[in-house]
């Protein structure tokens, strides 16, 4: 976390405002090994990094978004959140790790978040919203720790649907960069919405489960752990 303390403190220090911030960092499916501050390292870079870093820029949103230009804060998620459990027991996935789970935990956490900060701006009344983005499979490194017969699947799929279909769900990295810009700068969308690249998803089974953790408890606990540990 000490390159994130390190970031923010020099650009608050170049006194410039903040309109847009699109947490993007992930890793996926990656053998069990831990952050230099501890953390397990699907949680630590896939949702810590972006809890901490979107807390501590937070106040230079709020100054920076206005009733006609709201700031925007955009969280890329994946379709695995839906697969997620988030066992608070358990965070560091210390006691039986699994690389499909502490990917799918680590971006439940995320969604779960980016609907408990949205709804805390939007009771101050602040010109800030957060959306989450789910990207779909984009054409990039992420996948490098996934099996070989994953990655030939993928290789043929893309294939095949770049000769059929004109690739309408594997994407290259520029086209989901443009996408997430776009949405950024779309003045129609809403907040606190979570988005697919075939538009709004409505789903929100996860918080209807039998166990599940409610967003504000989750978010209490890391500003808790997170911030406060410092």
């Amino acid at each position: 976390m000490k390159s994130i303390y390190q970031f923010v403190k020099e650009f608050k220090a170049k006194n410039f405002p903040l309109h847009v911030l699109i947490n993007n960092a992930a890793v996926m499916l990656v053998p069990e090994k831990k952050t230099e501050d501890g953390f397990e390292e699907h949680l630590g870079i896939n949702y810590l990094g972006h809890f901490l870093l979107t807390n501590l820029l937070l106040d230079i949103l709020k100054q920076s978004g206005t009733h006609s230009h709201n700031a925007r804060i955009v969280n890329l998620s994946s379709a695995t959140h839906y697969v997620g459990e988030l066992h608070l027991h358990d965070l560091q996935s210390s006691c039986l790790y699994s690389p499909h789970g502490a990917y799918a935990q680590s971006k439940l956490a995320l969604v779960l978040f980016s609907y408990q900060l949205q709804h805390l701006l939007t009771l101050e009344g602040s010109h800030v919203t957060v959306n989450v983005v789910d990207p779909g499979v984009v054409n990039t490194d992420l996948y490098q720790h996934v099996c070989w017969a994953v990655k030939m699947v993928k290789w043929m799929t893309s294939w095949l649907l770049l000769k059929v279909l004109g690739n309408p769900l594997m994407v290259p990295h520029h086209s989901d960069l443009f996408n997430k810009i776009h949405l950024h700068f779309h003045r129609t969308f809403d907040k606190g919405l979570n988005f697919t690249n075939m538009g709004e998803n409505k789903k929100k089974h996860y918080l209807k489960r039998p166990n599940s953790i409610s967003p504000m408890k989750l978010y209490d606990i890391q500003i808790q752990g997170t911030l406060k540990n410092d």
